[in-house]
């Protein structure tokens, strides 16, 4: 069997349970590839590695210079032999190097795959520049075996470019087990609360503009430095929301967190900038009916607002007019187990990970 590396330095335990641990682990599990992953972190910090990921294998990464990338080439000179796929993030001049030296010192065995993870802030006008080094971009690209990017829009755009080829891979999720939801009027949101990308900020003062009547939000996740202090502002000036409000903190045990999607009618994303993020696969995987801001990925998992509400991000009227509708069941909303169908047939991890397998085989 073919053995893959999935080298990620700075990864630490929360991403064994993303794209970073899970396409390894479900390559392994099903059988296509023997995976290992390779982090700077001390495995004794990964404690999913024996839970959510088991059967996975772990090398660690040593940091033994400053410069990341040393690193990374030292550690696949030094197992140059022993892994036939390299799996990485995020490409750009110098892993894209790393990858074009590994690949002509191992005559072209070993192949690499670039998950793009492409956040939608993305400037594709870049790729039409002239200038040499976009030119000896475009050539590192071409040379690798797999490039990989999640929403349909982006994959549209890099087929247009064509300088080189990619896939359309989007993020996966494990099929909820539980098809019987009991849905509450709850509006749920999770992530980073308080940070400039997350914009919860737009998310309150347009809950307090519709000042729903049966509605209540939940906002669960760490509360960023200095958001504290806007939020005791935000309830001295609005009292009578405290009892519609409620933050949950971070919540790490993922039964509790599932949980909370399972009973949750509608599911919020307010962000300025996005990628794929994992949290609305969850959403529309437990029934959850969407209300996110504009970006390429929101249309993608809502099916073109066929599952979900699309609005522009800091529009907080907007937004505040589809909570109210959300508040008084003015949308003709899906089943709960028509959602978890959807999703969980359209981004089921195993058919995911057979695609990539199918290219990299």
């Amino acid at each position: 069997m073919k053995k893959l590396a999935c080298v990620f330095p700075k990864g630490e335990n929360v991403h064994l349970t993303k794209d970073v641990g899970l396409i390894p682990y479900f390559l392994d599990h099903e059988g296509y590839f023997e995976s290992t992953i390779a982090f700077y972190s001390d495995p004794k910090d990964l404690p999913y590695l024996g839970t959510e990921i088991k059967g996975v294998r772990y090398a660690r990464i040593k940091k033994i210079f400053r410069n990341e990338y040393v690193n990374i080439l030292l550690f696949l000179l030094l197992r140059i032999r022993e892994f036939d796929i390299v799996m990485m993030f995020h490409p750009n001049y110098f892993s894209l190097s790393i990858a074009y030296l590994i690949k002509k010192l191992s005559f072209n065995r070993t192949k690499f795959y670039f998950k793009m993870d492409l956040d939608s802030t993305f400037d594709f006008s870049g790729l039409y520049k002239k200038s040499w080094k976009r030119k000896i971009f475009n050539y590192l690209m071409s040379k690798m075996d797999l490039l990989s990017v999640e929403s349909y829009d982006d994959f549209k755009q890099f087929h247009q470019f064509g300088k080189f080829r990619v896939k359309h891979v989007p993020n996966g999720i494990i099929p909820s087990t539980n098809n019987h939801f009991e849905k509450e009027n709850v509006l749920l949101t999770v992530g980073r609360l308080g940070s400039y990308q997350k914009d919860t900020e737009s998310l309150l003062r347009a809950f307090k503009l519709a000042n729903p009547k049966e509605l209540k939000l939940i906002l669960i996740g760490h509360l960023e430095s200095g958001f504290q202090s806007f939020v005791d502002e935000y309830f001295k000036d609005y009292p009578w929301l405290i009892d519609k409000i409620e933050f949950k903190g971070e919540v790490k045990d993922r039964t509790e967190l599932m949980n909370y999607y399972q009973k949750s009618k509608f599911f919020v994303l307010t962000s300025r900038h996005e990628g794929f993020p994992l949290v609305l696969l969850e959403a529309i995987s437990n029934g959850c009916f969407i209300i996110s801001s504009d970006f390429p990925a929101a249309r993608d998992i809502t099916d073109n607002e066929r599952y979900g509400r699309i609005f522009q991000a800091e529009d907080d009227e907007t937004l505040a007019k589809l909570i109210l509708n959300c508040d008084q069941n003015e949308f003709s909303l899906p089943s709960p187990q028509e959602m978890s169908t959807y999703a969980d047939i359209k981004y089921n991890w195993k058919q995911v990970v057979y695609d990539i397998y199918l290219s990299l085989k």
